[in-house]
């Protein structure tokens, strides 16, 4: 997973990675069977197999020298895949030469050939394994981190505060009135609040800022490198922008909500998991102030 301080890839980018990684096996087992088609029946060999350049070339090589989202290029699994790619073209390359000067190819030449294709095939498994396990870390209606792959990275920023002078803040969010959305609008209605939310979450804070469903109608967010008094600025602003803001539902009836917010500091004397409870409880204290208001754990619930 991308440390802490980098831009994560949302559930959009994870999803397109897989489905090109998925249409580029495709084309590639499409091209090894008409090679070894040719190879075997001893018909035509085609240009594209003795070309220099044919692991560029091939529609596998288009889809891996094409644009691609960081978390994928630093991947290495796919980093791998050039390097087992190249190699097998070679191979492949070789024979084709051999063959058309009438030569008999060895079973222990097709082997070497066969070995490379199973250690490409190997990697291209692996790296769609692990775009399967970072689309796992997502909750699929809102497309935040759910709390396996949140606290996972929450630990790694507690331990980076451990190690340094820098602050961290966790922020609880909870829309207001949740329930009578759903009593009033029915579950879709819902549903498109919850999307709407982590959609202007996600606009509104930092690339590097995490955002986590934490249960219902309840977000947890990192916000690292931020003072108690950077946050609140930045918060009370995005609760007012939230409150003026018009939601379209599915019937073309558009609704306003709000949301209270509860702010913590991340201490590095104590477990991240009592972070997460203060953060809870400024929360439910702003709720009972009346909600659509931010509070600040400690400091205000002393007063």
């Amino acid at each position: 997973m991308p440390a802490v301080s980098e831009k994560r890839p949302t559930l959009e980018d994870v999803s397109k990675a897989l489905d090109g990684l998925n249409n580029a096996i495709i084309d590639h087992t499409k091209w090894v069977a008409s090679w070894s088609r040719s190879a075997i029946c001893d018909t035509p060999i085609s240009e594209e197999y003795r070309s220099k350049h044919s692991s560029h070339e091939c529609k596998f090589g288009q889809w891996y020298y094409s644009s691609h989202h960081d978390f994928l290029r630093e991947n290495i699994e796919f980093i791998a895949l050039e390097r087992l790619h190249n190699a097998m073209h070679d191979c492949v390359r070789q024979i084709v030469s051999k063959i058309s000067t009438g030569t008999t190819l060895s079973s222990g030449e097709y082997d070497i050939f066969l070995s490379h294709e199973v250690q490409f095939a190997t990697a291209l498994a692996k790296l769609r394994d692990d775009l399967l396990g970072l689309s796992h870390s997502y909750d699929y209606l809102t497309g935040t981190l759910n709390r396996q792959a949140f606290f996972q990275l929450l630990s790694q920023e507690h331990a980076r505060i451990k190690r340094t002078t820098e602050f961290c803040c966790l922020l609880m969010v909870d829309i207001d009135h949740f329930k009578a959305v759903n009593d009033q609008h029915g579950h879709k209605a819902g549903d498109t609040v919850l999307r709407y939310i982590a959609d202007f979450l996600n606009d509104n804070l930092r690339p590097y800022d995490l955002t986590c469903r934490f249960g219902g109608e309840e977000f947890l967010v990192c916000l690292p490198n931020t003072t108690v008094g950077i946050a609140r600025t930045a918060i009370e602003r995005l609760r007012e922008k939230i409150s003026q803001a018009k939601i379209l539902l599915a019937d073309n009836v558009e609704i306003s909500i709000t949301a209270s917010f509860g702010i913590t500091l991340l201490s590095a004397d104590e477990d991240w998991s009592i972070a997460i409870e203060h953060a809870d409880e400024a929360m439910y204290q702003a709720k009972a102030k009346g909600r659509n208001c931010v509070v600040i754990w400690k400091e205000e619930l002393e007063e």
